[in-house]
């Protein structure tokens, strides 16, 4: 039996990085390097939830 989780054995994109506080000036930027990483959060977990729904209907 293994002792992987479920979604280790999916072999999930990693996790898109926060960036760091310093990498935001606090200037209203648009885009402001959140807007990229919410961006981004958003397409992976999308690809995650597509990723286990695929391999809980198999």
């Amino acid at each position: 039996m293994s002792t992987e989780s479920p979604d280790h054995q999916l072999n999930l994109p990693p996790k898109p990085e926060r960036p760091a506080p310093e990498e935001c000036c606090g200037g209203g930027c648009v885009p402001c390097v959140y807007d990229y990483y919410y961006d981004a959060m958003a397409k992976w977990q999308a690809t995650v939830d597509k990723l286990r729904a695929e391999a809980k209907a198999s």
